[in-house]
């Protein structure tokens, strides 16, 4: 597996997000969430195919506690860089409960210290003068959390997590149907600052992977955009999920991408040995789909559900 060097670490290129271990995650999911046996099989085949990373939220589902009891089980916790997340449903200003909220993720996860935690919210970065960056900073001083990141959906929010002293990882969306960070100029800004991006939503939930009479029955609004999709990627003698993950690779970050079978885990480690999609296809992706969806397509907190 190959590695992002960053900050004196070694970070596999593919990390892997476990929201479907805990929950039926995602707009194409048709197998639901994994049993157990199954969840601790992708874990396990992750390990061992050189993915050291994994990507978990408090908010999750049972995910925290899966995968703490499936690297146990093969006493790699404390090797493991683990990124979770604080659940939006805590009160931001109640410092005891945030407190509370990172002793109990280290303790579901089985480890003693998160590689990153989390914003999930980005909102939250009102709140962190307000008893929330006291508490991160001193969870970081007692050596319980690493690294101290957030998780946003937009580019005005992407600056301002770069901008902010005490946030050192941004995790962010990018895909070919939504290529707003890349032009906007964020990783090249992460880069210059010395912060670290996370790219998520390289298939947007599955949305890229669907075939266009599924996206007209569950995302109506998209059905063009998806039809134009395949169109193109026929023009290019490939396969969506091919351009999808080359795409990524282009952006040489660390890529956050579930699976919810044996099969799609194996398959994205085969992908990510491909060489990264040329600039001039990307362009030429971009200038296809853009006119063809808008926030309410790109952006799945806003669909409807």
């Amino acid at each position: 597996m190959n590695n992002i060097l960053w900050g004196g670490d070694r970070i596999s290129k593919l990390v892997l997000g476990t929201a479907q271990m805990g929950t039926a995650y995602g707009i194409a999911n048709i197998n639901g969430q994994p049993d157990r046996q199954l969840a601790f099989k992708i874990i396990e085949t992750t390990w061992e195919n050189g993915i050291d990373c994994f990507d978990t939220a408090q908010s999750y589902g049972s995910s925290e506690n899966i995968l703490g009891e499936a690297l146990s089980q093969h006493s790699v916790n404390s090797d493991a860089k683990i990124i979770s997340k604080l659940s939006p449903t805590l009160n931001p200003t109640d410092e005891k409960g945030i407190e509370q909220a990172i002793e109990g993720s280290i303790k579901n996860l089985r480890t003693s210290q998160l590689w990153c935690m989390m914003l999930h919210r980005s909102g939250w970065l009102d709140y962190w003068d307000e008893g929330l960056g006291r508490v991160l900073l001193c969870a970081k001083e007692k050596g319980l959390i690493r690294y101290v990141g957030i998780s946003v959906y937009d580019v005005k929010d992407a600056h301002r997590a770069l901008q902010h002293p005490n946030i050192q990882v941004v995790q962010i969306q990018c895909n070919l149907w939504d290529q707003s960070m890349l032009k906007d100029g964020i990783f090249s800004l992460a880069e210059k600052m010395g912060k670290l991006c996370f790219v998520r939503s390289i298939y947007l939930q599955g949305l890229l992977l669907m075939l266009p009479s599924q996206v007209a029955e569950k995302l109506p609004r998209a059905a063009d955009a998806s039809r134009k999709w395949f169109e193109v990627a026929e023009t290019m003698n490939s396969t969506p999920k091919e351009l999808a993950f080359r795409f990524a690779l282009s952006l040489n970050c660390p890529l956050v991408v579930g699976a919810e079978t044996l099969e799609q885990i194996e398959e994205n480690i085969k992908l990510s040995q491909q060489k990264p999609l040329p600039k001039g296809q990307i362009e030429q992706i971009r200038r296809t789909i853009a006119p063809l969806v808008d926030a309410q397509i790109t952006n799945p907190c806003l669909w409807q559900r």
